[in-house]
């Protein structure tokens, strides 16, 4: 099912019928996807409707949830929502600490980002080569904007001529 498929089947679902398990589960298998494909303000949407309507939604759900909302459009949000879920799934999900990483990138907190993202190098589960390429990127990014941090002094600001500033 694509995602435009996903989106039509939940509003279908919300404004026809009051959800049972077995919707909310293919609900949550859509908000996956969606997540995973990293659309993280519709997966978000997705999932506020099972947390809405399940009375007792799984961890999961509030965990990506969590996820979603740091990494969209909720910049100073606190980041004690996530951390709270460090204990249980920085084990169940070999990711935390890639979610983390990108939590903390998104904040500004370089160094942080950059000890996640290594924790996450170390995940003794598969991880693809596009998964690490992206993070060593985002690793070396981190280390070149630490550096030009750090010496401000070693880099000169000119200005353009009259014509390209105007």
């Amino acid at each position: 099912m694509n995602f435009k498929q996903g989106i039509f089947f939940v509003f279908f679902l919300v404004a026809t019928q009051p959800l049972s398990s077995q919707d909310l589960g293919k609900l949550f298998k859509i908000a996956e996807e969606t997540f995973y494909e990293e659309e993280f303000e519709d997966a978000l949407e997705i999932l506020e409707v099972i947390i809405e309507n399940d009375p007792d939604p799984i961890e999961d759900v509030f965990y990506k949830a969590e996820i979603c909302s740091l990494l969209t459009d909720y910049p100073s949000k606190p980041l004690e929502g996530f951390l709270k879920y460090e204990e249980k799934f920085s084990k169940k999900d070999k990711f935390y600490n890639y979610w983390k990483g990108r939590i903390l990138l998104r904040k500004y907190k370089m160094v942080e980002a950059d000890e996640a993202f290594k924790e996450f190098l170390k995940t003794k589960a598969f991880l693809s080569k596009e998964i690490k390429s992206e993070v060593k990127t985002w690793r070396n990014w981190l280390s070149e904007t630490k550096e030009a941090l750090d010496n401000p002094f070693a880099y000169e600001i000119h200005q353009l001529e009259d014509r390209i500033n105007t």
